[in-house]
């Protein structure tokens, strides 16, 4: 079909190649690298509010050459759970192959399909891809933005990538801000609170307390069916690597967004 254009760049990371190479740098300066996670839940603002949060994430993954990206939707565009169409992504950092072969696997029960008007605007994967470029570089992707909050056919769906797990070596990560324009002391309450379920991997639990409580989680989706997948191979905890709100560039206390970066053991 073609690359998928950036839509961006220049807006929540530096659209030039060498100050983007520069921006990333300082992002994963000083940060210690363990290959320890195949899953994560990785933070999508923009890099001056959670690309730190995000590299320390990023930073624990294992060196793979395929990324399963979980986005919520946030244009409102497109089907249920939407595969990327595109043969690549584009970023500054160069093209980033989509992985149409296991694409069209996760394709094959029908809970997904291919529609790239979801893909068009949505910033949520984009932003990840970068950093991923930066650490692991070659590597092809399959980006999955997500606007149904059916928690059936989102278990579903989390049941299809595992089940082509077995024979596929690739890392999962779910792309989701927390807690979006509170203050910061009701966004660290309600964030610590979602975490503390996340660590349980319990999909049911963790999407029942953020819907039943109109949380502001915008990744709710994405993290429900990393949850379901990490319970399906067999993952026993999560691990919080850091959390911090947009205050700590703003210094705005009074409407913040939060973020976290959790990796699956």
């Amino acid at each position: 079909m073609g690359d998928r254009i950036p839509a961006v760049c220049g807006l929540f990371y530096p659209s030039g190649r060498t100050k983007l190479q520069e921006n990333i740098a300082n992002l994963f300066n000083r940060i210690e690298f363990f290959e320890k996670a195949s899953e994560a839940i990785v933070p999508h603002a923009g890099y001056n509010y959670s690309g730190r949060v995000a590299a320390k994430t990023i930073a624990l993954l294992e060196k793979k050459e395929r990324f399963i990206i979980l986005s919520p939707n946030h244009t409102g565009m497109g089907c249920d759970i939407a595969l990327s169409e595109s043969d690549s992504w584009i970023t500054p950092l160069g093209k980033v192959k989509v992985d149409k072969g296991l694409s069209k696997r996760l394709q094959q029960k029908g809970f997904a399909d291919f529609d790239e008007s979801a893909h068009i605007a949505e910033h949520s994967i984009e932003v990840i891809l970068p950093l991923l470029q930066h650490r692991f570089r070659p590597i092809k992707v399959v980006p999955v933005t997500i606007a149904t909050t059916e928690f059936e056919k989102l278990v579903e769906f989390g049941k299809i990538i595992a089940e082509n797990a077995k024979e596929n070596d690739f890392n999962v990560v779910a792309s989701s801000d927390f807690s979006h324009f509170v203050t910061e002391r009701s966004a660290k309450e309600k964030d610590l609170l979602a975490i503390d379920i996340i660590k349980k991997i319990s999909p049911r639990e963790f999407y029942e307390l953020a819907t039943g409580r109109n949380f502001s989680i915008c990744g709710v989706s994405p993290i429900t069916v990393l949850l379901q997948y990490c319970k399906m191979i067999g993952r026993k905890k999560a691990q919080l690597i850091e959390y911090s709100t947009s205050a700590s560039f703003s210094k705005d206390y009074a409407n913040v967004v939060g973020y976290a970066g959790i990796v699956f053991l």
